[in-house]
């Protein structure tokens, strides 16, 4: 007896199995355990619980096959089941239910712990003698339940099964199309196929052979699938005369994700001998393993690896043996796209004798799948199993078959870079524990790769058990995992994996602090680097830390390391000087070394976090999808909402958290707002109500806001799918984007500002409280200027184009109203070049009107009026705004530097648009492109742009030279000016796609401070958020709205702050001169280093503390930021 090759056991002497009463699934019980149902309808409490489904692709109608299923309820409530059988021709055959075994669970009820097993016709109330072939769908209400399949002959001369399908997909893979036994071809054998519609819908599908080059070695084969009917059949007799070896590739061109399944036999009439699961590539991973490998001259291994994407790469092969050793040579080579790569291990790897241990598979660059089947030389038995991922935490067995000449046994691989300590806990089906282990294992526990592989008796103590489950727990580290189940000579053998299963959450994984990432996640196309962090100046100096050599990317659902890498350092450390000054440097700019763990190969949509395997910490949880930041860019524009000045927030609008009543709408308040000059005077009362909070302060400014309302409208009109009109906004569902409804706001207000000569009002000074509508001073506006006029005239233009490209004739009509303003405005504005008006100034007399100064300079004005001139050419065709533009567009700095910078960004912007206004002249259109072009590539003098990108400047991957008074809102200029490349189809390219984004990473806590520049995006996906920001609303000391775990609700979600500011100080009064003791106490009410004395990317601290220590210069939000976030953002969301 050879099987102690398999698990290195003591050699036991069992009796021949006689009598199906002992088969390893399948337990015969006095009673019957289903009983038939006239329909295959779940209860009607199922249908309001959370679902989970499970699949056996083939159910054989043979009296001689019996199909066994064993179900298992590990968790701590009970699950109600529900089985249903149908034909190959979609026919329900019936269903079955819990019909109280042993009077131990209720009618239709799994109870919690319990595991039940059984056979088909103990199930359906059919005749499956008279059954051509079939398939089975089992429900349950609790997710947790798990289920296992076996095909046993009621003769004993085959056994093996597999997990059940648990998802449908949309493609699938055969990689056991058989002719002949590998290495055998005198043995001739047999591959039938299962390929079910499960779906309610028709399924238009293409099955494809390949060849081992991934060519079609044959004709496809396209067909259309109705709902519940299974293909069953030989693709023998699909593909005549095409010989082996080919893998089959099945797509679903239309229509529902498929199940499916093979089984190999010596022919028609033999029975099988090995049976597996159709795979797919969503559950493909980069690295795979087997934890079986058994190869002498009665036994061999046989491995199939398949490359499901359209590229090739390169494998790489090992086998090792159960002390973790290299067994053999490592085999090397290439799979070309939708290739694959069949043999005998022996072979591949050049073994020399015996070798029994563990098999691992790498891949270069993309997902692969493969299946191991080991067996019998001559094919007299064998198992298949599919190549696994790790799985991080724990496995579950649903299923114990130990009994008088046959054996249940599992095989752990131990993947990782510490010893791992096992905990295995075997369950009888009433959920009794019986058996623990392992009884060998040391106090350290299992080395990194080693295997351990027993039999239950000698793994655990276990006697004798039919029925019951295997909890296996890990305590770091990862497993590869298989049970057998077989007869003492072997005469039987099936081999099933486990199933992930642990009782730990990532939360149980501590979060570390060093190890940052995009916490919302990144699209499936995206560049994917976690940073790993080690300070050495700073604030945070003392801490240390160096990543271990492995790092994984672990699936939150069950656990699976779906990649494996070693971080790779930034730069090296002799470059790092801390007393450089140079904060221009990326590591003067952080403070940090790093390590980047590049995983942007992993495309498969799912949650993860970033392991470090070592020191078992993690990053962060995020999402890989296409829709990863379609919630992020919905709050992240109500907040323009929550800016509203004079609207109610009410639910449903507000969320319940941050509801008050319309603000500023009192007794000479906007409504009746009166001139800054004279204020006493009735005659200057003018309804300015409506408008935005400019920021944390309640003031509102014209050349300000026509900025906001041009950057929310070429956001959408740059990508409008990605928004919708659904962001629960008093306008929403009116068939009109709802950044679109919101810009309307705005403008509504900026109408409200023109005079009838056409000049705009500069600003608007509206009183402060929490909650904005406890304001009760007056308001007052401040007189006209050039500057507000030009910012009008741009407003009002641009968005007349927008809204006359929405096809409404109401829209339409408003557009007109619109250009006819921003014409008056220009024309204002010509005869009135330098009209000035300074706000909040002493020697103007305005001081105490609004905070920001909103006054430009004359390369300020002229940057206005070229931005007039553009749309204004645009909407109307007169030529004398395209003269006015081409005669000053060279007065730029973009063209008379040649230097593009994100502190331009917004006329930069004008220049690229007027590339896109038709008629526009072709002269100036080119000039703009090859300079606007040379700019990005940026120089080693500048170290801007593409020249930083490419240099790798900063460990954080989104290179900014200057930190500044908001610099997150200059991050996000800087990625639309590399987006821009693309918009304006200057060099529409992956590098700039890719430049882009890394600052919406950054934002989003790729940073030192591993932080989520958004305001309480908890609920949305974030760990690590901004709790308090600079707000009159959200104002320090709020018992409701201070700070998110303190005050009842925190500030409102989606608020990007200021950002890092190295130029952060307290007021100039203090410590001593802030007129009172009681006001110099404040100087001290809490630490300001940080953000004061740090590196320019630690410049940042989480508060939002008033005078004198004027937090506002951090950490207050700004509509600004705001807009050009979501301009930036928006390039990124699918919808």
């Amino acid at each position: 007896m050879r099987y102690q090759g398999l698990f290195r056991m003591r050699r036991l002497y069992y009796c021949r199995l006689v009598g199906f009463a002992a088969v390893g699934l399948v337990v015969l019980w006095a009673a019957p355990l289903f009983r038939p149902q006239a329909s295959p309808s779940p209860p009607a409490d199922f249908q309001s619980a959370e679902e989970s489904v499970f699949w056996i692709p083939l159910l054989v109608g043979s009296s001689e096959t019996m199909t066994g299923i064993a179900v298992t309820n590990p968790s701590a409530a009970p699950a109600t089941l529900v089985f249903e059988a149908y034909d190959s021709d979609g026919k329900p055959l019936g269903s079955g239910a819990w019909d109280q075994p042993e009077g131990k669970d209720p009618d239709g009820v799994l109870l919690p712990g319990h595991q039940r097993a059984l056979n088909d016709f103990e199930i359906f109330d059919i005749d499956l003698s008279l059954l051509r072939q079939g398939w089975i769908r089992i429900r349950s209400n609790n997710p947790a339940v798990k289920v296992v399949y076996q095909y046993v002959r009621s003769d004993l001369s085959a056994l093996d099964g597999m997990n059940a399908v648990v998802e449908p997909q949309r493609r699938l893979f055969y990689p056991w199309v058989l002719e002949a036994w590998p290495n055998s071809p005198d043995c001739r054998v047999k591959t039938m196929l299962s390929l079910v519609n499960p779906g309610d819908e028709p399924a238009e599908i293409r099955i494809t052979p390949r060849n081992p080059a991934g060519q079609a070695a044959a004709e496809p084969w396209e067909t259309r699938l109705p709902p519940l009917v299974a293909l069953q059949g030989s693709p023998n007799d699909w593909f005549p005369g095409v010989t082996d070896p080919i893998i089959l590739e099945v797509e679903t061109l239309t229509g529902p994700g498929l199940v499916g399944s093979e089984w190999i036999s010596h022919g028609g009439t033999d029975p099988f001998f090995v049976v597996s699961n159709a795979l797919a590539p969503s559950e493909g991973a980069f690295t795979l393993y087997s934890a079986q490998l058994a190869s002498w001259s009665g036994m061999r291994t046989f491995v199939c690896v398949m490359n499901p994407d359209d590229e090739s790469q390169s494998i790489t092969i090992r086998a090792r043996s159960e002390a973790g050793n290299l067994l053999g040579k490592v085999y090397q080579g290439s799979l070309s796209p939708h290739g694959f790569l069949l043999g005998d291990a022996a072979e591949l790897l050049a073994f020399t004798g015996e070798a029994v241990g563990t098999l691992e598979l790498r891949a270069e660059r993309a997902p692969v799948i493969g299946s191991v089947i080991f067996g019998d030389p001559s094919a007299g038995y064998a198992a298949a199993l599919p190549l696994e991922a790790p799985v991080q935490g724990g496995v579950l067995f649903p299923h114990v078959a130990h009994l008088p000449g046959f054996f249940t046994g599992l095989a752990f691989h131990i993947v990782g870079t510490d010893p791992t300590r096992l905990g295995i806990q075997v369950w009888d089906r009433n959920g009794e524990r019986t058996a623990t282990g392992p009884r060998d294992s040391t106090p350290e526990g299992f080395n990194s790769g080693s295997r351990l592989s027993q039999v239950l008796s000698e793994l655990t103590g276990l006697a004798l058990q039919a029925g019951g489950f295997i909890q296996v727990h890990s305590s770091n580290g990862a497993l590869v995992s298989q049970e057998l189940f077989g007869t003492d000579d072997l005469s039987l053998l099936s081999a099933v994996p486990g199933y992930p299963h642990s009782d730990k959450s990532p939360a149980d994984i501590p979060l570390s602090e060093f190890i940052v990432v995009d916490q919302f996640g990144y699209l499936p196309d995206a560049q994917k680097v976690a940073v790993i962090r080690d300070p050495l100046k700073g604030f945070d100096k003392e801490k240390e830390f160096t990543p271990g050599p492995l790092y994984a990317v672990v699936e939150t659902t069950d656990g699976r390391w779906i990649y494996t890498g070693e971080p790779t350092v930034w730069k090296e450390d002799d470059k790092f000087d801390p007393s450089s000054e140079d904060q221009s440097s990326g590591f003067q700019s952080s403070g940090d070394r790093a390590w980047w763990f590049d995983f942007s190969s992993l495309t498969k949509s799912g949650e993860y976090y970033v392991l470090d395997v070592a020191r078992n910490v993690r990053s962060p949880v995020f999402q890989v999808a296409d829709t990863v930041y379609r919630e992020v860019l919905k709050h992240a524009v109500r907040t323009f909402f929550y800016q509203r000045a004079g609207y109610p927030k009410q639910s449903p609008y507000a969320d319940e958290g941050w509801t008050d009543a319309a603000s500023h709408l009192g007794r000479g308040q906007d409504a009746q707002c009166r001139s800054w000059f004279k204020q006493n005077d009735p005659a200057t009362e003018r309804d300015l109500s409506g408008g935005w909070y400019d920021a944390g302060d309640y003031n509102k400014y014209t050349n300000w806001t026509a900025s906001y309302i041009i950057e929310l409208l070429r956001a959408y009109e740059e990508n409008p799918e990605a928004f919708g009109d659904d962001y629960r906004i008093p306008e929403s569902d009116n068939g009109i984007p709802d950044v679109v409804d919101e810009a309307l706001w705005g403008l509504a207000w900026l109408v409200k500002m023109q005079n009838e000569d056409g000049s705009l009002l500069s600003v608007m000074g509206l009183s402060h409280a929490s909650p904005p509508s406890d304001a009760k001073d007056p308001s007052y506006y401040g007189d006209p200027n050039t500057s507000a006029t030009l910012s009008g005239a741009a407003a009002f233009a641009y968005s007349a184009k927008v809204l006359r490209k929405l096809g409404r004739d109401e829209l339409n009509d408003y557009a007109e109203e619109l250009v006819g303003r921003a014409v008056r405005a220009w024309n204002w504005a010509e005869k009135n070049p330098k009209v000035l008006f300074y706000n909040n100034s002493p020697q103007d007399r305005t001081q105490g009107l609004a905070a920001g100064q909103q006054e430009v300079d004359d390369y300020g004005r002229l940057v206005k009026k070229l931005a007039a001139a553009c749309y204004l050419y645009e909407t109307t065709g007169d030529t004398r705004f395209r003269e006015y533009f081409d005669s000053n567009y060279a007065k730029t700095h973009l063209l008379e530097w040649t230097f593009a910078y994100p502190f331009e960004q917004e006329v930069q912007d004008v220049l690229l648009y007027y590339m896109t206004v038709p008629d526009a002249t072709s002269s100036v259109v080119d000039k703009i492109r090859s300079t606007y072009q040379t700019a990005m590539e940026g120089d080693e003098n500048t170290k801007h742009n593409f020249f930083a990108i490419r240099g790798e400047e900063d460990p954080y991957r989104a290179y900014l030279k200057d930190y500044t008074w908001g610099s997150n809102g200059v991050k996000a200029r800087q990625g639309t000016m590399f987006y821009s490349l693309i918009s304006y189809g200057i060099e529409p390219t992956d590098e700039a796609r890719h430049a882009a984004e890394r600052y919406i990473h950054y934002l989003h806590g790729v940073n030192p401070l591993g932080m989520v520049y958004l305001s309480n995006m908890y609920a949305y996906g974030a760990e690590r958020a901004v709790n308090e920001f600079y707000h009159s609303w959200f104002t320090d000391g709020s018992t409701r709205w201070d700070r998110v775990g303190v005050s009842t609700y925190g500030p409102a979600p989606g608020f990007l702050t200021g950002g890092p500011y190295p130029s952060y100080d307290w007021d100039g009064c203090c410590p001593s001169r802030c007129g009172s003791s009681s006001n110099n106490s404040k100087c001290f009410a809490e630490p300001i280093s940080p953000p004061k004395g740090q590196p320019p990317q630690k410049s940042y601290k989480d508060f939002n503390t008033g005078w004198p220590l004027n937090s506002w210069s951090v950490t207050e939000n700004s509509c600004g930021y705001q807009s050009v976030y979501i301009r930036l953002l928006s390039k990124f969301v699918r919808r």
